[in-house]
């Protein structure tokens, strides 16, 4: 093998087929450098990409098998199928290169060098292997013209630009018959960019190149069913609505039933009307032949333009995007990139503000359990069960009484639980018919705020009547559990010991966590979560739970449940701070009703 490239390019360490493979090392004019390969005939496999990193403007040649038999050793490293051997310094310079050890490819390593996996290296535009056109461009490892060079196969092949940006750049060579032959060449200009993927079968497909432009975040939701939406424009829209950012800059497109509203009230920067960007987007396609758009290619198109406007190079959109609106977008080739985790981290660490917010939608839980007391304590037993007034009281009339304290409150109750006896042992049924004297009555309410649309969420358990033995001991362990965990809420502090010493808690108390006939019973749920926008969000304190960061809202809820004797769950809001948490919930623990 020879190597006619700069020396930060290494050389490969196994032979491949005898075609010269086009690798990219930035140099200091920018224009990409060659490493020619002449290996051994008669291989089965092809070093296609990945080829080189790119770490501030050095290149770094690296091994990489990619089909077929045998095993590459790159500096000792003995290397499987879809790995790399990288330096470790190179690795650890750009957090956006995934840590080596994040990769358990179980590979031999040396103290200099790693091997990381290939799906999670990303790799500098140049280091593409050749340029494509608008179609598949597929290299057959035994396809070589007489000089060597590969024939290239695919739709589409050189009727544009290379993929690579600012030019398709290139040289000239003549052929054995003497006729000139240009050979694709790039420019290595761009940051790191898109992941590395390994050609299973020897062939490499490229791919259409990502803008170089700045990447911006998009939404398309309306506020009640996305909290991002809510949390990025902080103005309630009822009808899904384009919202997107550049840099700083936060834009979004509204009908004009909302437009003068989310332009006065809103943190948009800018306010679009859509009725002028959807009448631009439907003219382009009336273009393309589309007669009656769907309302997802029509926002598709909407997008597009507004990327191409604005100099968006490609959207981050939350894990729970609409499918249909992506799948029109990327037929439109605009870049998406779905992301695993909230769309906006700084939701999970909650400001003052927020922090008073979910303490103010606690208030209307807490309006709702001094309803739920006073209904019990006038309610009558008559044969077993409960009645108010000439009526039996039933978890729908108790939910009914609650809805109407929150609303009170200026919250609406959502999805109030109101179970009795052996529901109550299913944690999220809501409960239903009458409720019966002398069993206990688990009550969770998780209001939100109509005027900031944050939530509350408070558990109280009830009895009407009187308790045994059993109930007393049952409600005291867990109201002890949930009061030592509440404490240990602090900067720092980790999530899963927490949740471990409660359920250690209660089994050192007798009370066993299992199945009994294929049913869960004992504390089979996670310990708490986040509360913000939503009523679920990151963080969780249970098995899998993290390390707590100060300013996370999080429930602390422990819950014991046991078919025949009944369930009981206790549940405050707390703020994590480095000291003592902070207490964002309030109502007393009475709950022994005569």
């Amino acid at each position: 093998m020879k190597c006619t490239s700069s020396p930060g390019v290494r050389r490969l360490g196994h032979p491949s087929v005898d075609v010269p493979v086009h690798l990219g090392a930035a140099g200091g004019d920018g224009l990409a450098e060659e490493a020619e390969v002449e290996p051994d005939a008669g291989a089965d496999v092809v070093f296609a990409e990945p080829a080189g990193v790119h770490f501030e403007g050095v290149a770094d040649l690296v091994a990489a098998r990619l089909g077929g038999g045998g095993v590459v050793r790159d500096h000792g490293v003995d290397l499987a199928q879809d790995a790399l051997a990288v330096e470790k310094s190179d690795v650890e310079v750009d957090e956006r290169v995934l840590h080596p050890e994040a990769h358990a490819l179980r590979l031999a390593v040396d103290k200099q060098h790693a091997a990381v996996s290939v799906e999670g290296l990303a790799v500098h535009e140049s280091a593409r292997l050749f340029a494509a056109g608008n179609g598949d461009l597929r290299f057959q490892p035994r396809s070589v013209d007489g000089e060597g060079e590969p024939v290239l196969e695919g739709e589409g092949i050189g009727r544009r630009r290379g993929v690579f940006g600012a030019a398709g750049g290139g040289e000239e060579k003549r052929g054995a018959d003497g006729e000139k032959k240009k050979v694709p060449g790039h420019r290595a200009h761009g940051d790191l960019c898109r992941q590395a993927r390994a050609a299973r079968n020897g062939n490499r497909v490229a791919k259409k190149k990502r803008s170089r432009a700045p990447r911006g975040n998009l939404l398309y939701s309306s506020t009640d069913q996305s909290a991002d939406a809510l949390y990025f424009g902080g103005v309630s829209v009822p009808d899904a609505f384009i919202a997107f950012s550049k840099g700083r800059k936060r834009v979004a497109v509204v009908n004009r039933l909302e437009f003068n509203r989310v332009r006065t009230q809103s943190r948009f920067d800018e306010v679009l009307p859509w009725e002028a960007w959807s009448k631009r987007a439907g003219e382009t396609l009336k273009k393309e032949g589309a007669r009656k758009p769907s309302e997802a290619a029509l926002v598709a198109a909407v997008v597009e333009a507004l990327a191409k406007e604005y100099g968006v190079g490609g959207f981050r959109v939350p894990f729970a995007f609409p499918a249909g609106l992506a799948l029109a977008l990327g037929a439109r080739g605009v870049d998406i990139e779905p992301v695993d985790g909230m769309l906006f981290p700084q939701r999970e660490c909650k400001t003052d503000d927020e922090a008073a917010a979910v303490r103010e939608a606690n208030k209307a839980s807490a309006a709702g359990f001094r309803v739920v007391a006073k209904t019990l304590r006038e309610a009558k037993i008559r044969k077993g069960k409960l009645y108010h007034g000439k009526r039996p009281l039933t978890s729908e009339r108790m939910r009914e009484r609650i809805g109407v304290a929150c609303l009170e409150r200026g919250a609406d109750p959502g999805m109030v639980i109101v179970a009795g006896g052996d529901q109550a042992c299913d944690p999220h049924h809501r409960g239903s018919g009458p409720l019966r004297a002398n069993e206990l009555i688990i009550v969770d309410i998780f209001p939100r705020s109509q005027a900031t649309g944050y939530h509350g969420d408070m558990t109280r358990t009830f009895l009407k009547g009187r308790a045994t033995d059993a109930q007393r001991a049952l409600v005291a362990t867990v109201f002890e559990a949930q009061q030592g965990a509440l404490a240990k809420h602090r900067a720092g502090a980790d999530g899963k010991r927490i949740y471990g010493d409660v359920l250690k808690f209660f089994e050192d108390r007798g009370y066993a966590t299992g199945t009994r006939d294929g049913v869960a019973e004992g504390f089979f749920h996670g310990l708490g979560h986040g509360l913000g926008l939503e009523v679920h969000e990151p963080p969780r304190v249970s098995p899998k739970g993290g390390r707590l960061r100060a300013g996370q809202v999080i429930t602390v809820e422990p819950g014991l449940y046991y078919p025949g004797l009944g369930g009981c769950r206790i549940e405050d809001v707390v703020r994590v701070t480095a000291g003592e948490p902070e207490l964002l919930s309030y109502y007393n623990y009475r709950w022994e009703i005569r």
